[in-house]
Formats: C-alpha cells, structure tokens, sequence
C-alpha cells in the first residue's frame, strides 16, 4: 500500500494535495517516504500543533487552485513558525541544562519551563530522548499548572511510569513511548523523584543504551550508484522495512563541519581515495568534537540521493559518530 501510494504522488490529482507537494519543495521530483515523513506531513501536523485543523481539510477538499496555494502557504509558514518556536524552547532547556548539569545525569530527564507552547513540546521531548537516549518529560508552566508532554525510548514503559505516580496528576495518557499529562506545578519536584525511582527499579542503565541494527560493513569505494539503485529496490522504507544501515570505519574528516539551520550538521570524509558528504541531522551538538578530534572517525549511515541544479550524487546520512 505503501509502495502504490508513493507511486501515487508522482501523479497527483488533488488540488490541495499539488499545492502541498509544490510548497514542499517536491514538484518534478520523486517523492520518497523520507520526503513524506520530513517534508510534506510536518507542514500537515504544524497547522494542528499550533491550534488549527480547519485548514487541512480545506486544503484536500477545495477545488479552487488559488485557494489550495494559498492554504499551502499558510500552512508552509505555520511549519516555519512552529520551527522558530521548536528552536526557543530548545534553546532554553539548553541554558537550563547550563545552570543545572545534573538534571541530564537523570534516569528520566524533567524539566520545564514557562508559557512553552504545548502543541511543540513533545517535539523537544523527543529531540531530547534522541540526543540523551533517556526518557524525557518537557512540561509547559502555565499559572499554577504544568502541561506535559513525555517521549521515551523502546525498552522503557513511560505511561506505566506515570501510572506509578498517578496520584500526582490531574489527569495524564498516552502509551508506552509517549505520554501527555497536566499537573499541580508544586508537585514537579516529586514528579522528578517518584519517575527516577520507578526507572531505576524497572531498568538497568544499560537497558537505555542506543543501540543500533547494523547491516553491514563497508568501505567509501564501495558505494556507488549501482549500490544506491539495488538498495532502493527494497524500499519504501519505515518502521517495519528500515532502511540498510552500514558502517564505515577510520574515514578522515577532510573539511570543517558546517551546522545548517542550528541544528543539523554538514561535513565531507574521505576514505581510500572516495570522498562523499554527510549529513547529521540534528546533530549540531557533535560539531565542537569533531573541531576538536584527530579527524578520524567511524560513521553510522543510510545511503541517499540528492539533487542540485539537475546534479545527482550519493551522500551519506549519519545515525551515528564514533570519534577515534
């Protein structure tokens, strides 16, 4: 289903739905599920973060292409909106992480802050489960109450968290890897103690390790365009068909990394003669040692295509640094 419905958007007919595709940044393009999930769903989901919805369905419903793109603009700006908020909130629990250092030595990562926008603070609740790999609960003050939000990763059971604290709340949801609640804010403190507890019974420390799947390993030479072509005959890739995931081991770091957007990061390797580029995204954090490192470096990556001015090569996309 998957598979016919990307096959679809190379040809869509849906007013609404071609206004999207060409706000995007998409329109002539071949549509994949990456561009799906990081292009054309986030502007979706932003118009309902940020307190709409009606928008949506006028957008898919209309027949009137003025109105398609115009509603596809609004809704390209809202997208950039909730970014510019994302980024705020981010930045503060970066300065909050500053002045209190052992709030991240947490089994479960609480912190909060006032006014933060409650439809994007389960976006920083998951920037941070997947920067620290710990559960994180991102509560919004608002007069003498606490709206959260929580993410957590596999192996940990976040609502049975908050069910062992369920005393603490006015109300709370969700399921295993993410969880809403709204709370007194004079019992955030024991939210912090009780949820630490309750990991720290229920887990090893070992258990909120990352790990990843591995495929295979491979040198720089090894990738090419045949390679790429028989990979993409797998996908689409998701959830239950992840895309391969290969190493490549000591490659040199030829150039200074570059962060994009403030968040993600941009850096060129080398390896028996091939140099490619590589993108972390959301991985600004790792710039600073990787200035500071003997440019040598282990990567974890999935393989991608990118295009400019009608141009195609191969770049790397990095789920993970080892730093030698």
């Amino acid at each position: 289903m998957a598979k016919l419905g990307l096959e679809g958007l190379q040809m869509p007919v849906n007013f609404g739905l071609k206004s999207l595709i060409e706000v995007s940044g998409l329109e002539g393009k071949s549509i994949t599920s990456s561009d799906v999930g990081y292009r054309l769903a986030p502007r979706i989901n932003a118009v309902g973060r940020l307190g709409g919805g009606e928008q949506i369905i006028q957008l898919f419903t209309s027949n009137d292409e003025e109105e398609t793109r115009n509603l596809a603009a609004e809704m390209n700006r809202m997208n950039r909106e909730r970014q510019q908020i994302e980024d705020q909130i981010l930045k503060c629990i970066e300065e909050r992480f500053e002045d209190e250092p052992d709030l991240t030595d947490d089994w479960v990562i609480v912190v909060d802050g006032e006014g933060w926008h409650r439809g994007v603070i389960g976006i920083a609740a998951t920037k941070l489960t997947e920067r620290f790999h710990r559960p994180s609960l991102v509560v919004s003050r608002e007069g003498d109450r606490g709206y959260g939000s929580g993410r957590a990763p596999n192996g940990f059971q976040l609502l049975c968290a908050l069910e062992h604290c369920r005393d603490l709340f006015d109300r709370f949801g969700g399921h295993a890897q993410a969880v809403g609640f709204q709370i007194p804010l004079g019992r955030l403190p024991d939210l912090r103690r009780r949820v630490n507890e309750f990991a720290r019974s229920t887990v090893k420390l070992e258990d909120l390790k990352p790990s990843l799947q591995i495929d295979a390993e491979i040198r720089l030479s090894d990738v090419d365009d045949p390679l790429f072509d028989q990979i993409e005959r797998l996908s689409p890739f998701g959830m239950a068909n992840p895309h391969p995931l290969f190493v490549a081991r000591e490659v040199s770091l030829i150039a200074e990394p570059r962060i994009l957007k403030s968040r993600h990061l941009k850096f060129r390797i080398e390896q028996d003669g091939r140099s490619m580029d590589a993108i972390g995204w959301n991985m600004a954090h790792q710039f600073q040692p990787m200035v500071d490192s003997n440019q040598i470096l282990s990567l974890a990556f999935t393989l991608a295509q990118s295009s400019f001015q009608s141009m195609k090569s191969l770049q790397l996309i990095v789920k993970d640094i080892q730093l030698h």
